[in-house]
């Protein structure tokens, strides 16, 4: 019987089809002193400038002089990397841990000609120095409904107004965005989810701020992912976010590049959720990611990885540091593609460390698949599916011609392939099985499709053998052959 081996390469964007969107929003904050020109632009999809205001007597975007010789350029230098980057202005209207212009923000939410001016203003703004977009940027749930209804209305003015603006000019329409609180709802009033659903493109789901040392007397995940005590987390936010009706295709998972750092009552107790006193480092704990790395002293037996919470944490005597490293951050954009939500957003890229975050974080996905199609003389293929940008493969031992098995062996570094890509891409309704084992001595471990997802990250790997980052490796796919 004749076998022939074809090889080819698919450059893939998205979990399921080419068609599908994913996106890499980076944030650059212009009062961090990190020059826009040094920006790896090659990382992201999306960038944000932050911040324009709201002028609190005319209710126009007001552009604070500093800003506008950066904002004039910031597109053009962007794109000098990447031709192909979005730009947004960003608008704040709130920071996440406290009021900035929000008082300012209602005033003219609700008055129809107030709206006027600052949604005119804005799509001028944005225009005149050359961003393809603009962002709301950190607007919380309120209990009042009048607020919540206006805010309703003025993205479908905004809206509107951004589609009449693209038909006069003939040039696209501006994309609107905006970040929301993790939880889309204040006691028994929500965001006007309506109103989001028609007229914004995505919601950057501000997913940290959940622990802070100048709140709680305890330290904290800042950001976790999930809590097994409390619903204090992103998941139990963005399953809410769903439940109140927004798609998880409106959605982008927010990623913090900075951590917070606590002093600990008793250097002993050094868990998440031991005893603190307050802020440690600075006045209220803040520590950007490039400075935890550099200056903090977090290497070797100080730095932890708790899966549970999915976050990283430093303790240097009384000093406790909670923050993302780069298996924290893989872990939660896998998680947002499980999901199926639209992307991730980092604040801000000025905080990265030689852009190991921004890497980690743009190689999760996005990888290169290899498939190898093996053709027999009655036409039918069996087909084998690696990621290769995970997993190097090195050598491949070649078939076995009874069961029609491709046979290869491969360094696993990681390799994630959830389940719907796995099988409406490549599979159609087929049940193929996996099967793991370690060359030395050979011990094999069956994953079935029906059961579970096709998903061997670290974590999987330790739970299901004694299988390491670096280790040799034997995979081999069943599948049977193409009627």
């Amino acid at each position: 019987m004749l076998f022939t081996i074809i090889s080819f390469i698919i450059f893939l964007p998205s979990l399921t089809s080419s068609s599908e969107t994913w996106i890499k929003v980076g944030s650059w904050f212009s009062f961090g002193q990190f020059p826009v020109a040094d920006i790896d632009t090659t990382l992201f999809t999306h960038l944000t400038f932050g911040f324009a205001l709201i002028n609190s007597s005319t209710y126009e975007l007001r552009i604070a002089s500093d800003n506008e010789p950066s904002m004039s350029t910031f597109t053009q230098v962007v794109q000098q990397k990447n031709p192909s980057i979005v730009t947004l202005l960003s608008i704040l209207v709130q920071s996440a841990v406290g009021d900035t212009n929000l008082s300012t923000f209602y005033s003219m939410a609700t008055q129809p000609s107030h709206r006027t001016s600052f949604i005119e203003s804005s799509i001028y703004r944005a225009r005149h120095f050359g961003f393809h977009g603009l962002d709301l940027c950190c607007v919380t749930p309120d209990t009042s409904t009048t607020k919540m209804e206006a805010l309703g209305i003025l993205f479908d003015e905004w809206r509107t107004a951004i589609n009449r603006e693209s038909k006069n000019s003939t040039q696209p329409p501006l994309i609107l965005t905006m970040a929301g609180h993790y939880l889309p709802s204040k006691n028994t009033t929500s965001y006007p989810m309506e109103s989001i659903r028609r007229n914004i493109d995505w919601v950057h789901i501000v997913s940290y701020f959940y622990h802070l040392p100048t709140m709680e007397n305890f330290t904290g995940a800042h950001s976790a992912l999930y809590d097994p005590s409390s619903n204090v987390c992103t998941d139990y936010g963005i399953k809410e976010w769903i439940s109140r009706g927004l798609p998880a295709k409106k959605m982008v998972l927010g990623l913090l590049y900075q951590g917070y750092a606590w002093t600990l009552l008793d250097p002993s107790a050094n868990e998440i959720g031991s005893p603190a006193t307050g802020p440690a480092i600075t006045s209220d704990g803040l520590i950007f990611y490039k400075s935890i790395k550099s200056s903090m002293g977090c290497d070797g037996e100080k730095v932890r990885y708790n899966s549970t919470y999915v976050t990283n944490y430093c303790i240097n005597g009384s000093v406790w540091i909670s923050y993302d490293d780069a298996e924290a951050i893989r872990t939660k954009v896998s998680y947002a593609r499980e999901k199926g939500l639209l992307g991730y957003k980092a604040w801000h890229v000025g905080n990265d460390d030689n852009w190991v975050l921004s890497k980690a974080a743009a190689a999760t996905w996005f990888p290169h698949f290899v498939v190898l199609g093996i053709l027999r003389d009655d036409m039918g293929a069996d087909l084998l599916l690696s990621n290769s940008s995970c997993c190097r493969a090195y050598k491949q031992n070649g078939l076995n011609t009874n069961s029609l098995n491709v046979r290869f062996t491969f360094t696993l570094s990681s390799f994630h392939l959830p389940l719907p890509h796995f099988r409406t891409f490549v599979f159609s309704s087929w049940d193929p099985a996996l099967i793991l084992g370690g060359r030395r001595p050979p011990s094999y471990h069956e994953v079935s499709l029906d059961e579970r997802k096709l998903g061997l990250s670290n974590e999987v790997i330790a739970r299901t053998g004694p299988f390491k980052r670096g280790h040799e490796m034997e995979v081999q796919v069943h599948l049977p052959s193409i009627p």
